[in-house]
Formats: C-alpha cells, structure tokens, sequence
C-alpha cells in the first residue's frame, strides 16, 4: 500500500487566512484567462475578475498586457515577488514545485 500526503491547496480568497509576499507564478508569463464578460485576467483561479487587467469588449489584448497593472503582475513574479494582494493569498505555484 502506499500513501502520499499533500500540502492543502487553499483556493485564492482575500478572505483566507494563506498570505506570502514571496513567490512566483506563470499567470502573466504563459497564460491569462479571459471571463465570459471579457474581463482580462492573469490566471484562470481568479474566476471572479479580483484582478482585472482590462477588458477584451474594451481594449485590445496587446494594450492590455502591455498596461501598467499586467506590466506590475509579471514583474513581480520574475523577481519572486507577489504584487497583487489576490496572489498573496494564492498557494497553487507553491504546491507545483
């Protein structure tokens, strides 16, 4: 028999009770999602647009990932640093490492 244990994924909340201002992602550096809404957004765990990068009705997706706030996000994470305060109570990249 065997059994593995893992660490708890938290789902990214303000309201959890994770936070860390260190860390990295792949949101900004290989994928973004878009909501049904058009709502630009860097990662797919933030389904309730928390981080709204611009809007595709709106915007063009190169002004968007060219915008000040995307700009901030993908910076961080190269530097090991969680901009946003939503990524500050995000595990999941922890987890894949």
């Amino acid at each position: 028999m065997f059994y593995q244990v893992e660490q708890e994924f938290i789902w990214p909340s303000l309201e959890n009770d994770y936070y860390e201002e260190k860390g990295s992602c792949m949101g900004t550096r290989s994928h973004i999602g878009i909501l049904v809404d058009g709502t630009v957004v860097p990662c797919c765990l933030d389904s309730n647009g928390c981080i709204n990068l611009g809007n595709m009705y709106e915007s063009s997706l190169d002004e968007i990932i060219n915008g000040k706030t995307f700009k901030s996000i993908k910076e961080g994470f190269l530097n090991n640093k969680k901009i946003h305060p939503m990524c500050r109570h995000c595990n999941f990249y922890e987890l894949k490492r």
